[in-house]
């Protein structure tokens, strides 16, 4: 008899680590699986300017900063970053996960139309 109830407590054990294991297979198998990927949209625009022959502290100053004057107020604005290079610019607006990108797009490209009026006269459009 003693023996019988020292065996007792392993079998409890072994049986609930069993039930566990039945529970988890069944679970995992029964595990929804989505068939479309997730919506991996970034929504980012980018702007592209260029200014021949002009060094990259004029794009800073004649290009990038009437830009981003005019990106500063812009809805749903996460992050405005820039790069220039001599003849060229590109500034990169990032704006807040769930943005309707094409609302977005319109409204920088509104806003660069603005801030088009300050560039000199010979760089070619943003775009």
């Amino acid at each position: 008899m003693v023996d019988a109830l020292r065996a007792f407590p392993s079998t409890i054990t072994i049986a609930i680590f069993g039930a566990l294991v039945i529970f988890g297979i069944i679970s995992f198998v029964q595990l929804g699986r989505s068939s479309s990927p997730p919506n991996t949209d970034f929504p980012v625009v980018a702007v592209y300017a260029s200014y021949p022959g002009a060094s990259p502290q004029d794009m800073e100053r004649m290009v990038i900063k009437p830009i981003e004057d005019q990106m500063s107020g812009i809805d749903h604005l996460d992050e405005l970053t820039a790069n220039a290079q001599e003849g060229t610019a590109i500034v990169v607006v990032q704006f807040k996960m769930g943005t309707d990108l094409n609302l977005a797009a319109v409204d920088v490209q509104r806003r660069v139309d603005i801030a088009r009026s300050t560039c000199p006269p010979t760089s070619t459009r943003p775009s």
